[in-house]
């Protein structure tokens, strides 16, 4: 079109010689179309812009919607395996780790009562329709574990972080004594009521579990109506005695009173309270087969949003060019404009009237530049507010999203909150009546003890007239009376056959004392029996404890002295059978041998052995006299110097002890010294037979002794 506009304004060109006016209404006309074109052009790039920020919108929000899809697809596919993973196993509904974790309770051996759980496993719905009920009422309640006091939950706990996978969500622990009989729930139960009750539809035969729910849900007090409608008219206007609350067949909850309280449901199908697992797993593949094609319809629509996208990039990147294509050629009209009105007329016919109507046209192409210069700052401004009101329309759709996903937690903690607050007060009202209840028995057992005491002080009174002082005693009282009948029947006796009562009183009296003697000496010596014991374990203690440390201090000095000789060696202390056996490697010299058996030994290691025991012996005996005899005949020199230093060592180390050394060998190269004493006996007669000695009878034996 530019292309256009330039040749008609050529031509006008080539006859403006001819007629003036005609050439200069051309050139207006030209202008005033060229804005039209550039009017147009700018208000279709403007609303292609414009249809941006609509895509940026839609994109985030379907993004969410297919990651909720997808995470509604992964949900699905672990239910299907979970049901699977039931068929077998039903605990497993209650979780993949919750099995593992029952087969470690009944492992478990230190529990003082073994924890019950989870507690759906011990429910049984009798009509399967109000299973989703049942679930709405117990929540999370069907999940937890019991146990019977603090030492029993630590134990738990420490189990679920055994076998519970990382991240994996705990099941609540419930700490409550375990008794064996049920609750009396008579006095608050639902009383005159056409509908079923929870107790009247599930059946709780384990006690500590029937004990559980009525104290942490108060189950006692809850009506099942199957219609929402039939339950609010029902709750609003003619609420059954001691009734709370009411759920439906759907799971929905409502509260009793003039006031009702609403609450719809979350959940549309059992999870663990089913019956047929087969249809569970069939129902929950067509919700996955439905939320896959959902997520299917969800993908191809993004996909297409992605296309349409790039297409208006690219029809924007066009419109881009063309705009400033159109730019270029408005200046290049507006330069040939100029140029056109600086050319004079070769043949002006009325100067004057070509001068004003050039005056006037100059003024129009002014305007017309003004305006299109106003326009320009105009579309400025618009395009800057446009980018500013852009960026605030982003930020505050982003915060009225990030509202909207901090609103519904609050919206669920929110209900959660009401349903706590209603917990608890029917909680104190239940434990306020347990409260009257045993103020009542305090009540009557005062009375009773009020009694009790006045008897006692009516018997006391009694007692006072036989003896004044009081006698503390753990013997029962019929013991004590059975004793008072014989005593007395032996009085009569004793009456009848001597008839002196102060004689039997004074033996009586006597009897007695001596029964008190001896009675306080045999609790002495129970007290010192006692404390003989007690010392008795605390000695065998320190004796295991310096058996222990002197069998090893034995064995330490043995290898140290045998290392001496650089031989290898293992010595073992059997105090139960009273054996101490050791192995000796020889020196290196002797390594090819490899034996380990003494008698494998040359004599000198078997002597050089056995003296390194008998000083490592020494260490752990406390003898004032130790002798050697003949100790070094089978060694060699090396061995007999190195046994004989050894053994002064231990001489000089030990001066308290008396250390006699008997050997044939030369011990010249030993000296004396005060510590050190070397006898020498003569060497004996080698002519002699017999000794000199003669034989003593028994006399001389019993003279000489």
């Amino acid at each position: 079109m530019v292309s256009n506009k330039e040749s008609t304004l050529y031509g006008l060109g080539q006859r403006c010689e001819v007629t003036s006016p005609t050439r200069h209404k051309a050139v207006i006309e030209l202008l005033r179309e060229q804005y039209h074109y550039k009017i147009l052009a700018q208000g279709k790039f403007l609303r292609i812009i414009q249809r941006r920020p609509k895509f940026l919108l839609v994109q985030p929000k379907l993004a969410a919607k297919l990651q909720d899809l997808k995470n509604s697809v992964d949900q699905r596919q672990r239910r299907i395996e979970d049901l699977e993973k039931s068929r077998s196993n039903r605990i497993r509904l209650f979780g993949n780790f919750v099995p593992a974790l029952v087969a470690e309770i009944k492992k478990q051996r230190n529990f003082h009562r073994v924890p019950k759980g989870p507690v759906g496993m011990y429910l049984k719905v009798k009509q399967i329709k109000w299973a989703l009920g049942v679930e709405c009422i117990l929540k999370g309640l069907m999940f937890n574990f019991c146990c019977h006091d603090h030492h029993d939950a630590t134990i738990l706990k420490k189990l679920m972080a055994q076998v519970a996978p990382k991240g994996a969500r705990m099941p609540g622990i419930i700490i409550s004594t375990f008794e064996e009989r049920k609750h009396d729930i008579n006095s608050g139960m639902i009383h005159g009521s056409n509908h079923p009750s929870f107790l009247d539809l599930v059946e709780v035969d384990d006690p500590v579990i029937f004990n559980c729910l009525i104290d942490q849900r108060a189950v006692e007090r809850i009506l099942l109506v199957e219609s929402k409608e039939e339950a609010r008219n029902y709750l609003r206007f003619s609420p059954p005695q001691n009734c709370r609350e009411a759920f439906t067949l759907e799971g929905d909850q409502v509260y009793a009173g003039s006031e009702q309280r609403y609450y719809s449901s979350m959940k549309t199908k059992a999870r663990v309270m089913q019956a047929d697992v087969a249809q569970g797993i069939s129902d929950t593949k067509a919700e996955l087969a439905n939320l896959r094609q959902e997520k299917a319809e969800g993908d191809r629509e993004l996909h297409e949003l992605q296309l349409e996208r790039e297409n208006n990039e690219r029809h924007s990147r066009r419109l881009n060019d063309q705009r400033r294509q159109l730019r270029k050629e408005i200046g290049q009209l507006e330069d040939e404009i100029q140029e056109l009105e600086s050319v004079e007329d070769s043949a002006p016919v009325d100067v004057s009237a070509l001068e004003e109507e050039v005056h006037q046209l100059q003024e129009q192409l002014e305007n017309k530049r003004q305006e299109c210069t106003a326009k320009k700052e105009e579309l400025g401004k618009c395009n800057q507010e446009f980018a500013n009101n852009k960026a605030e329309f982003e930020r505050l759709q982003n915060q009225l999203m990030e509202y909207a996903d901090q609103v519904e937690p609050f919206k669920h903690e929110l209900h959660t909150n009401g349903l706590q607050v209603e917990r608890a007060k029917h909680e104190r009202k239940h434990y306020e009546g347990k409260k009257r209840e045993q103020m009542a028995k305090i009540d009557e057992l005062k009375k009773r003890m009020s009694k009790k005491e006045e008897d006692v002080a009516k018997d006391t009174e009694k007692a006072k007239q036989i003896s004044k002082d009081r006698i503390k005693t753990k013997r029962k009282p019929q013991n004590i009376d059975n004793e008072l009948r014989q005593m007395t029947t032996r009085i009569d006796k004793e009456q009848e056959r001597r008839g002196d009562p102060a004689e039997i009183t004074r033996e009586y009296d006597r009897a007695k004392e001596s029964y008190e003697e001896a009675r306080r000496q045999i609790e002495k010596l129970k007290s010192i029996i006692k404390i003989l014991d007690e010392m008795l374990q605390v000695r065998k203690a320190g004796h295991l404890q310096i058996r222990a440390s002197t069998s090893a201090n034995f064995r330490m000095r043995f290898i140290d002295l045998m290392h001496i000789r650089k031989m290898e060696c293992k010595l073992r202390v059997n105090h139960q059978n009273e054996t101490i056996d050791f192995e000796v490697q020889p020196t290196e010299g002797h390594k090819q041998s490899k034996s380990k058996d003494m008698r494998a030994l040359s004599g000198g290691e078997r002597s050089f052995s056995t003296v390194c025991f008998i000083m490592a012996l020494w260490e752990s005996m406390d003898a004032p006299f130790r002798a050697l005899d003949e100790f070094d005949v089978f060694m060699d020199m090396i061995n007999r110097k190195i046994v004989m230093e050894l053994l002064l060592q231990v001489a000089k180390d030990l001066r308290h002890r008396q250390f006699i050394f008997l050997t044939p060998q030369d011990m010249s190269k030993i000296t004396a010294s005060p510590l050190v004493r070397i006898v020498r006996l003569n060497d004996p007669e080698r002519n002699q037979s017999t000794l000199p000695f003669r034989r003593r009878n028994d006399t001389e034996e019993e003279n000489g002794d």
